[in-house]
């Protein structure tokens, strides 16, 4: 498959689809372009992308140019506008934002990047910077969900999320911006390098799937 997938629009720095099946869930990959690119990343948005019809973001420029998982600096600002820009219009297509730009049904925002296998480690990291930018009843049942199909997860561990994550819920570092509010959550999903290889994207492309189609199952509404 072609990373460059039809069914995405393309700005200079990002590329997105608005999903219709599961217009709740979002899988982006802002590390996802070499140099210095998380192999597979990307890659396993476009299938999922196809699998789930979820919304999907890949990042269209190496992190070298501009580093989508930081907050906002002079050296990355454009980029940070066309890639929040995404996401306000996955949010307000999918209808999922009221009057004052808070979500309305809970949204999950799964950031996928890519980590070294670890010795007797973990699979899975899940960033959630301690649960300031995700609700912690979210991330236990997307842990246990993990864990059931038999995978080692770490929750904060390692990699608990980069900062620049607390805009989408809070607005963190942002003098105009409140956030999306506690019905906004995301998950830094840190992934080894052997759930990225060729010969198990299949496998990797099927648990984020099901991850997708839980969420959209579960009540989550009263949290």
């Amino acid at each position: 498959m072609s990373s460059e997938n039809p069914s995405f629009v393309e700005t200079y720095y990002v590329r997105y689809h608005i999903g219709k099946t599961h217009p709740r869930v979002l899988v982006d990959a802002v590390h996802a372009k070499f140099p210095d690119g998380e192999v597979n990343t990307g890659r396993l948005v476009d299938e999922v992308v196809d699998r789930a019809d979820c919304s999907g973001i890949v990042a269209r420029v190496s992190r070298k140019e501009a580093d989508l998982n930081r907050p906002f600096t002079d050296e990355n600002k454009s980029a940070l506008r066309h890639y929040r820009g995404a996401v306000y219009n996955i949010l307000h297509e999918g209808h999922l934002l009221d009057d004052s730009l808070r979500t309305i049904r809970p949204f999950l925002h799964i950031a996928l990047h890519g980590m070294h296998d670890i010795r007797n480690g973990p699979d899975i990291v899940l960033g959630t910077r301690k649960g300031r930018v995700c609700d912690p009843v979210i991330c236990e049942w997307l842990s246990n969900l993990l864990e059931q199909d038999g995978y080692k997860v770490a929750v904060d561990r390692i990699f608990p999320g980069s900062s620049g994550l607390e805009y989408f819920r809070s607005g963190v570092r942002s003098k105009v911006f409140t956030g999306y509010g506690q019905n906004y959550h995301v998950v830094q999903l840190e992934l080894s390098r052997e759930l990225r290889r060729n010969r198990n994207i299949d496998r990797t492309v099927e648990m984020i799937s099901q991850i997708i189609e839980s969420f959209h199952r579960q009540s989550f509404e009263y949290i």
